[in-house]
């Protein structure tokens, strides 16, 4: 199984790059779920996980930075077929309704007079929630700002991302193809910063990017990304989680090499002193850190308030609803898989 983030609390408020999982040049289907908090998304997402695990196919499973216990998604590469959460704030729309999308509404399986009771409880812990979650952002915002400024203050991008480049392979004889961009292979959670990179690129050679400080690494890895563009060199750009339009990894994956500036399981450090780290940029830095930290602690309070509302939706439930949701989902996978099975197989 490869763990990704779909989504992340940003500088930007809440970005999220749901529509990139599923290749929609290819024939296969999603799935699009919407429900509210404690209605069952998380748990029947992971029990097709297991369901495509157990019949052989590859999974990638995309986590919750609001809850990195929770799944967001969950895709089947070889057939194409995606399972997401389309509830607010996800943006996650079909492309292909009734043909190859179609919507999921858990919602239908609660008892709506079983939670009517607790009605104020509930608005004041949406309201809490929200509040939460609004302070969060403003510390990101402003950790964002102090890391843009930082990042754009590299001296000489051009000849540390010619150098890293170097360091792959010889750019002729790269493999040619798209350098596109993805989801997040970390993200600022309640939990503090969670990262997935052991479990997506265990095997890969791991080559960690360190420029003095992490938002100057980051520009040199925009710029060795924008090379790569330019040289039509297949890669894939795993963005940052506080600057979304920045690269923070990147996975060249014909020769199994993971280029990071944020990676721990690095075999090898590229270190490059391409700008001068003044005592203005460290302060900058820890001033940075502190209010990420800030935002985590907001992030966390925001997911007490989600987890009181969960117990209040989770027994107005009606599971066996569920139970016949995940035999319709399963029904669809065991359909594409005959269908793309060869004939006569």
């Amino acid at each position: 199984m490869k763990r990704f983030f779909a989504g992340g609390n940003t500088a930007y408020g809440f970005k999220g790059y749901f529509d990139e999982i599923r290749d929609r040049t290819r024939r296969g289907g999603s799935m699009i779920i919407k429900g509210g908090a404690g209605m069952g998304k998380s748990t029947l997402m992971k029990r097709v996980a297991e369901y495509l695990t157990a019949e052989g196919y590859e999974v990638q499973s995309y986590f919750c930075s609001g809850d990195s216990d929770s799944l967001d998604g969950v895709y089947a590469p070889e057939l194409n077929f995606a399972v997401m959460d389309g509830t607010s704030p996800h943006v996650c729309e079909p492309a292909c309704i009734g043909v190859e999308d179609c919507y999921i509404d858990v919602s239908r399986a609660l008892d709506a007079t079983k939670v009517s009771a607790g009605a104020n409880e509930i608005k004041a812990l949406i309201d809490r929630k929200s509040s939460h979650y609004v302070r969060a952002y403003a510390y990101l915002g402003a950790a964002g700002r102090i890391a843009e400024m930082q990042r754009k203050m590299n001296a000489d991008c051009d000849t540390a991302a010619e150098e890293i480049l170097d360091r792959i392979g010889q750019p002729d004889a790269l493999p040619k193809g798209v350098a596109k961009k993805s989801c997040y292979l970390s993200a600022i959670t309640a939990e503090g910063r969670v990262g997935f990179e052991e479990y997506d690129f265990g095997n890969a050679y791991g080559i960690r990017v360190d420029c003095g400080d992490e938002f100057a690494s980051l520009a040199v890895m925009d710029r060795v990304f924008d090379l790569c563009v330019y040289r039509n060199i297949a890669c894939i750009g795993y963005r940052h989680p506080l600057l979304c339009e920045s690269i923070a990894s990147i996975y060249f994956e014909d020769e199994k090499i993971l280029l990071s500036c944020e990676t721990e399981q690095a075999r090898e450090m590229v270190r490059l002193t391409t700008l001068d780290v003044s005592e203005e940029r460290q302060i900058d830095e820890g001033t940075c850190a502190n209010l990420i930290e800030c935002a985590e602690v907001s992030l966390k309070k925001a997911k007490e308030a989600h987890g009181a509302l969960e117990k209040m939706y989770v027994a107005a439930m009606d599971w066996r609803v569920l139970d016949d949701i995940y035999l319709q989902i399963t029904d669809r996978i065991q359909c594409l898989s005959r269908m793309q099975k060869p004939s006569g197989v």
